[in-house]
């Protein structure tokens, strides 16, 4: 289970972005509409994956690998996981991003989430996925 909306907030420029989700759900994480960010897994999706959800050694792509684990291991575990539109269900999900901080070096930084992931509306509408005031 995992949500497939956020907050992405920098710290250093102090933006905040509210997104729908990624760009194109079939290239991202091999088709998981859910975002990692507070993604949660079942006790059996663990049990079929030896509780490894991704390869050892990995710095980045762990989303990516754990999909592609769970899908090789338990494939109808993996394509019935749930995806909730957090917005709507009153759940909130914050990335706080903090690049300037000692230790605060991001795998995904500020700018390279704002280009995966939806882009903010053109007018601005308030509530909808992109930038916040």
């Amino acid at each position: 289970v995992g949500v497939e909306d956020l907050y992405v907030h920098d710290l250093d420029g102090g933006g905040t972005w509210y997104t729908g989700g990624y760009v194109d759900n079939a290239v991202r994480n091999g088709g998981a509409r859910s975002i990692g960010l507070g993604r949660t897994y079942a006790r059996a999706a663990l049990d079929a994956v030896g509780w490894r959800l991704w390869e050892d050694g990995l710095e980045k792509g762990l989303d990516k690998s754990a999909i592609a684990r769970l899908l090789a291991a338990a494939p109808l575990i993996a394509v019935s996981a749930e995806s909730l539109h957090g917005a709507s269900l009153g759940i909130v999900a914050l990335d706080i991003k903090t690049a300037s901080l000692p230790g605060g070096a991001n795998i995904w930084s500020f700018d390279q989430l704002a280009a995966a992931l939806t882009p903010p509306p053109a007018d601005g509408a308030a509530g909808a996925p992109g930038a916040l005031p």
